[in-house]
């Protein structure tokens, strides 16, 4: 299934700190420890092939193995280590996305989810654009460009300071790409 993914190449066009991880979990439950050296001697190498396909196709941000230890402890003591593993990497995830200001709120994933899916539903082959797909229910005005140019030069001839225009034309483009009813209850 890993090997599916990878060829698919990446889903989307986000910077590679923000694509998913890969957590592969293993368990102990052979018979000799002998072949559980082996068996993760294999893991170990088919990983490092896939690793050389996922550094030229960008599917994933990382992996990570990781071995339960055998069913005879306690389940609470045997998964301790993959809750923890877990937290961590939901932490560090969470962190590379506020870095690379992607945190998305339920809402932009709803709407993201909704237009992803209508794409996915039509073509796997080309990378999901966040950017574009954010404006599909608020396209930007063709006029856009224009506008602020005239914006621009009208305050210059009235001598108005730039530092004074830059802010208000900062504050209304960041208030024109939050969708409608975005931050409403």
């Amino acid at each position: 299934m890993l090997s599916k993914w990878i060829s698919l190449g990446a889903a989307s066009t986000s910077s590679e700190s923000v694509k998913p991880r890969v957590l592969i979990i293993t368990t102990e439950d052979t018979f000799s420890t002998t072949h559980n050296i082996l068996e993760m001697e294999s893991l170990r190498d088919e990983l490092q092939q896939e690793k050389a396909a996922i550094s030229r196709r960008s599917s994933f941000s990382s992996f990570l193995v990781l071995r339960l230890p055998p069913a005879d402890v306690s389940q609470l003591a045997r998964h301790r280590r993959l809750k923890e593993v877990l937290l961590e990497e939901l932490d560090k995830h969470r962190l590379e996305r506020v870095k690379s200001r992607v945190l998305f709120s339920g809402t932009h994933f709803q709407a993201l989810f909704r237009i992803a899916l209508s794409q996915f539903s039509k073509t796997i082959e080309s990378p999901f654009d966040f950017i574009t797909a954010s404006r599909v229910d608020d396209p930007v005005d063709g006029s856009f460009e224009q506008h602020l140019c005239e914006f621009l030069y009208l305050g210059n001839q009235r001598y108005i300071p730039y530092t004074l225009l830059a802010p208000y034309v900062a504050s209304c483009i960041l208030l024109d790409a939050f969708p409608p009813k975005m931050h409403s209850k």
